[in-house]
């Protein structure tokens, strides 16, 4: 939201299984989703420690997706890291606006930290299972407290894709970005 100031944290934990897909298929397990692609990058030399880079942001996107049986135009949801705060929020949708608009994708974005706050240590746990409980119900959540979204800098049509109701998530294979 334009008029958000700065994260609220908050304290919590999450768990999951992780298993390779075959040994999950051999043991009959309930599968809610597979990791595709991972593509990381540390931002690197930024303003200052915690500020974001949006090169390193770049990156992060290229190797998830070059390197990987994945395409960012089947990515029908993103859940953002969405701090909280003016730098970091606006860079982070800038930065996905300049990749997935070159890819001609309009995935929809939401943040779990709307409803619970960021959990600072764990906060990468609840993104995961907020995608993952959304493609077990089928239906996204609506962030909280949003009337003022913010827009990228170029104005990307992603940007009007906030998700602020519950929203059907009915597509056959649903890929996200984490």
């Amino acid at each position: 939201d334009k008029e958000s100031a700065g994260l609220v944290s908050s304290e919590g934990a999450g768990m999951v299984l992780l298993k390779r897909l075959e040994d999950a298929e051999r043991d009959g397990d309930n599968i809610i989703g597979v990791i595709g692609g991972v593509g990381l990058s540390n931002d690197g030399r930024g303003k200052f420690l915690l500020s974001p880079n949006p090169k390193g942001q770049n990156l992060a996107f290229e190797r998830t997706y070059s390197n990987n049986d994945i395409s960012p135009n089947d990515t029908s949801y993103i859940e953002c890291h969405a701090t909280g705060t003016p730098l970091g929020d606006t860079t982070e949708l800038n930065s996905i606006a300049n990749y997935f608009s070159k890819h001609e994708a309009n995935p929809l974005l939401g943040s779990v930290k709307s409803n619970m706050g960021h959990l600072l240590t764990a906060a990468g746990m609840t993104g995961l299972l907020k995608v993952l409980l959304a493609m077990q119900h089928e239906v996204i959540p609506p962030n909280i407290n949003l009337t003022d979204p913010i827009k990228s800098d170029s104005n990307w049509e992603g940007s009007n894709g906030m998700i602020t109701k519950h929203t059907a998530w009915k597509d056959k294979k649903k890929q996200a970005g984490i």
